[in-house]
């Protein structure tokens, strides 16, 4: 998901308006950290809220996929393993 936000700048300036538009109405003294502040800003209800993250999230998913959906073996010869021919 990084390496889309350094190569689309667009994409990365659409998300920090959508971040920026969620978390806009939050209430904090200037004394709040930014940590506090986002802790604040940032529940379940307002991640909801950030639906083209949340596709820029799905399609980083789909294009890099955490585990391979394939097998990296290729068999030769079929064999049993316990009651399955494989």
């Amino acid at each position: 998901m990084l390496s889309h936000f350094a190569t689309d700048k667009q994409s990365l300036a659409r998300v920090r308006a959508e971040f920026d538009q969620v978390t806009k109405d939050v209430e904090s003294s200037d004394a709040d950290s930014l940590d506090t502040k986002l802790k604040k800003a940032v529940t379940m209800e307002t991640c909801g809220d950030l639906t083209y993250l949340g596709y820029v999230v799905q399609e980083a998913l789909r294009t890099n996929p955490p585990a391979p959906s394939s097998s990296p073996y290729f068999f030769k010869n079929d064999t049993t393993l316990g009651d399955y021919h494989v």
